[in-house]
């Protein structure tokens, strides 16, 4: 061909070099599908790339005809070979000692020794993954080494991948992608909560069990997310089209780098195109971790303008300003994509509107409630007031003295009137608002109250503090909440306690939040399902909302997708738009 006496550029050769190996990851009948789209750009690396493929395929074909293929790997048999990939090959395997069909996979030592890793390393990491107990997770059986080579067997999922079904051309309709993307937050935040990040989200690691379950594979390259050490040559594992910036720049990762490659497959589903191409490696990896984000309804014009703001924050440069779990993710991009308006469940905390956001969310909320409380309690200053003329006996009222009948003198001198206390700094001489006979218990509600009205008209944190030191919750949750801004999260959380402890509902949800997210106090889910309750059982929609999710994915409490559907129907009734959304899912 005349094009093979030309000289080929570095850059061309290496392109080339790097389709090719992208194209074997993917199924041999998808190949050529994945090179012509790839190569959309770049139309003079198609027949250099299809050449190599087709001098693979030759070869290979040859050497399976002339060599014994494997048919005993460890106890297991293998029937056939269900995909390859870089590092290694899965087949289609029984044990026989139980008759299970099993998917085994064959990892070659000299793979691991390119890749910069080693077997015990790797055994390390599918011990790992075998931990893991969820049903979007696929499940490891067992780990073992034959020859020169690691294998491990897992659960074969009797569906196609994700990646297969777009590399088909197969449309997915958005209800379908939505939920795909929901079922594949919740396993990822459920590794998460556990310590294991992923590493490696993209379509070819989605499977579609049966076409819709979604169980989420090859966590055997995940890593404890709080190891220190590293491969020896400071390997970045991970596919290059969906790694977050921290994994392009060899930073240190947890669930919000897993929450950013899902957010790629998500824009990819919602708008048929990856969000970061280019035409080298160290081009897309700039891109990534540089350029400005593309946007998605310019990609998909049918898309609601509020997807763009989701997309925005799930893939942000940095990972303290994505959402906070993958769940999070999936629920705002389901309520934008639907219209719906959407609230930001414990919102970045050092974003100042939020926080103005949050203090008027629950001064609304609050207000009427104590307003009704202030008022009964004028109501029995009064009562008392009236009583105390009768000389304290009800439904007996003392004649009012004559004019021509003067009371008697008084035969000793009063005693001196209590002092009430004064306020000077911070500080308060005596308790604030003590009851006494001449000074009812409505004092110290009255007088927290206005302290705290002043506070937020004045913006001023000493008579925030001094409020709630008055026992007021609103001041309390205030307050907390101030400390958070402030990122002291073990104040804050003492003084959200206190709320809840005085039976405040916004105390108690924000308490089950600190659980659930570990912020403040250790994470605990269960101690976050029994704030959510108590909120929950004081009619916080909110609580009902995240108590829901809590049961959907079993955190905490057995996964109940009966209880989740009740709790969402009767947030959704006070109006909770989050529980209208997770309705409208399904």
């Amino acid at each position: 061909m005349s094009n093979d006496s030309q000289p080929v550029s570095p850059e061309l050769h290496r392109r080339v070099r790097e389709l090719f190996g992208l194209a074997l990851e993917h199924p041999e009948a998808q190949r050529l599908a994945f090179v012509q789209a790839e190569c959309s750009g770049q139309p003079e690396a198609l027949p250099a790339v299809t050449r190599l493929l087709d001098a693979y395929t030759e070869a290979r074909s040859f050497l399976e005809e002339n060599a014994f293929r494997p048919r005993r790997v460890g106890r297991y048999l293998i029937v056939g070979e269900l995909g390859r990939g870089a590092m290694g090959t899965v087949y289609d395997a029984i044990d026989p000692l139980i008759g299970r069909n099993i998917a085994l996979k064959v990892i070659r030592s000299d793979a691991l020794a390119e890749a910069g890793s080693s077997r015990e390393l790797l055994f390390r990491e599918v011990r790992a993954a075998g931990s893991l107990s969820h049903p979007g997770i696929v499940v490891v059986f067992d780990v073992g080494q034959e020859a020169d080579a690691a294998f491990f067997a897992m659960e074969k999922v009797e569906g196609p991948s994700l990646g297969q079904v777009l590399a088909s051309g197969r449309k997915v309709e958005l209800a379908e992608a939505l939920d795909i993307l929901r079922q594949t937050a919740s396993a990822l935040d459920y590794a998460h909560q556990r310590g294991i990040v992923h590493r490696d989200i993209k379509p070819a690691n989605i499977m579609l069990a049966n076409g819709r379950t979604v169980k989420v594979a090859d966590f055997s390259i995940a890593k404890i997310a709080s190891a220190q050490s590293k491969t020896a040559t400071g390997m970045v594992w991970g596919t290059p089209s969906y790694m977050s910036p921290e994994q392009i720049q060899a930073r240190p990762v947890d669930g919000r780098s897993d929450q950013f490659s899902l957010a790629v497959v998500a824009y990819e589903l919602l708008t048929g195109a990856k969000p970061f191409q280019a035409d080298s490696l160290a081009a897309l990896a700039a891109m990534i971790a540089y350029a400005p984000r593309p946007s998605a309804c310019n990609s998909n014009s049918t898309l609601p303008p509020p997807v763009e703001k989701v997309f925005c924050r799930a893939l942000a440069k940095l990972p303290e300003e994505r959402y906070a779990l993958c769940a999070d993710f999936a629920a705002a991009l389901t309520m934008a994509a639907n219209g719906i308006p959407i609230r930001d469940h414990f919102a970045s905390w050092s974003d100042p509107q939020c926080a103005r956001r949050r203090r008027k969310t629950l001064r609304l909320r609050i207000a009427a409630a104590l307003g009704a409380m202030l008022a009964a309690l004028v109501f029995a200053v009064w009562l008392h007031q009236f009583f105390a003329a009768g000389r304290g006996q009800p439904g007996s009222l003392a004649a009012a003295p004559s004019a021509a009948v003067k009371p008697p003198a008084p035969v000793a001198t009063p005693p001196a009137p209590k002092p009430v206390p004064t306020q000077s700094g911070d500080n308060v001489s005596g308790p604030l608002g003590q009851a006494t006979e001449d000074q009812p218990r409505i004092d110290r509600a009255a007088q927290a109250r206005k302290l705290y009205e002043e506070a937020v008209a004045r913006n001023d944190e000493g008579l925030l503090r001094r409020a709630a030191e008055g026992a007021y919750p609103p001041a309390m949750v205030g307050l907390g909440e101030l400390y958070m801004d402030n990122h002291r999260e073990q104040d804050a959380a003492r003084w959200f306690r206190r709320a809840a402890d005085a039976d405040d509902p916004s105390g108690m949800l924000y308490m089950g939040g600190l659980y659930q997210l570990g912020i403040g106090v250790p994470q605990d889910d269960r101690a976050a399902v029994r704030w959510y309750r108590k909120a929950s059982g004081a009619g916080d929609p909110s609580a009902m909302f995240d108590l829901g999710v809590m049961y959907e994915n079993g955190r905490g409490v057995p996964a109940d997708l009966a209880k989740a559907r009740d709790l969402y129907r009767r947030a959704a009734g006070h109006g909770n738009a989050e529980a209208q959304a997770a309705l409208i899912r399904r």
